[in-house]
């Protein structure tokens, strides 16, 4: 039986469900909604792995900065040829320390008068690997 859209019987059983109010939802509707709801907590999910990953470098930023920051002010502090004292220092890094000749621009004339002028330059190095970690 073919039902045509100006046949009785299909504006009568269109008129039926029209009427009535659909308290369920169609496999259709479920699985669309399950779709949205997945690709939300997916983003979610990364959104939150993507904030631990900078919370984590953040912090190893700041330990790297903190002790280049106390090997610097004891370096300036201390006589340039003293070794820098390990108790300041985490044992899991090594600060090397370079003091070179400030480079001048021309025209420019030395202001100290008896002082030598020096550039100070620190570098972190991971202790198990003497990777560089960080520099100021």
């Amino acid at each position: 039986m073919i039902f045509l859209p100006f046949s009785p019987v299909f504006q009568f059983n269109q008129s039926a469900s029209v009427g009535r109010n659909r308290k369920i939802f169609t496999l259709l509707e479920v699985l669309i909604a399950f779709f949205l709801f997945c690709i939300g907590l997916g983003f979610l999910i990364s959104q939150f792995a993507a904030a631990s990953f900078r919370v984590t470098d953040g912090m190893d930023s700041w330990r790297y900065s903190h002790e280049l920051i106390n090997a610097a002010e004891y370096a300036l502090l201390a006589d340039p040829s003293a070794d820098l004292d390990s108790r300041f220092l985490h044992p899991d890094f090594i600060v090397r320390r370079k003091y070179t000749d400030p480079e001048f621009s021309s025209g420019f004339e030395n202001p100290s008068v008896g002082l030598q002028l020096m550039t100070l330059q620190l570098t972190l190095l991971r202790r198990s690997d003497k990777q560089v970690l960080d520099s100021l």
